[in-house]
């Protein structure tokens, strides 16, 4: 503080006053630049397939439409999507297809609290959510650990980054066995289900398709 008080009450204070000025201005004039090809605008597009509706979306979360993905989002609107928890974007329907084949879940006969996700194409990501973990006494992915003892929570989420294998084996353990536990979950996959035009003043900062299912142990 003493500093800051020096420095305003001092009689450079005008130079200082100067020198902020001209910063704002650069920053500013840089900021509200046009994108050009030397400088694109980053832009992010994505696909939203939810299982659990039949429906499909092209979304950003994007603050807003820009040029990247405009010719897309022309008509959207901002409203929420599951992926897998509900969160608001830009979305609009489409009757676009997925161009990656569904996950497969395959549920373990002899141990109920089991499933294996199985993925034709590359995952890289998996997002885990449960809306209610209260009887859920722990977690594990692919044999490792991932949590236990959340019962004061209202909701649990988990990102499985780099589980490209082909297939993921989620086990639970619950305090109450007669109870299902729905686990709602989107693989994510780096590509989209149709070509991505951009102008060449914008850039694709990320783009990938969604797919939004449950499993029920």
């Amino acid at each position: 503080m003493v500093v800051f008080d020096k420095m305003w009450t001092s009689s450079s204070a005008m130079t200082y006053i100067g020198l902020a000025t001209v910063i704002i201005s650069m920053v500013g004039g840089h900021l509200t630049s046009a994108p050009t090809t030397e400088q694109p605008l980053p832009s992010e597009l994505f696909y939203n397939y939810n299982t659990i509706t039949g429906e499909a979306h092209l979304a950003s979360s994007d603050k807003h439409i820009n040029i990247g993905n405009q010719s897309y989002l022309s008509e959207a609107k901002r409203s929420q999507l599951q992926v897998p928890y509900n969160r608001t974007y830009w979305n609009v329907a489409t009757d676009i297809k997925s161009s990656v084949a569904m996950p497969q879940v395959v549920y373990d006969t002899l141990q109920p609290n089991i499933a294996r996700i199985i993925n034709q194409d590359e995952v890289f990501n998996t997002r885990l959510h449960i809306a209610q973990p209260a009887n859920l006494k722990a977690l594990y992915i692919n044999g490792q650990e991932i949590f236990t003892d959340r019962e004061l929570d209202e909701s649990v989420t988990v990102e499985a980054f780099a589980m490209i294998a082909d297939t993921m084996i989620i086990r639970i353990e619950k305090r109450d066995p007669e109870i299902d536990q729905v686990i709602g979950v989107n693989s994510n996959f780096a590509v989209l289900p149709m070509d991505d035009i951009l102008p060449p003043n914008a850039l694709r900062a990320d783009a990938y398709t969604g797919i939004v299912y449950e499993l029920r142990l």
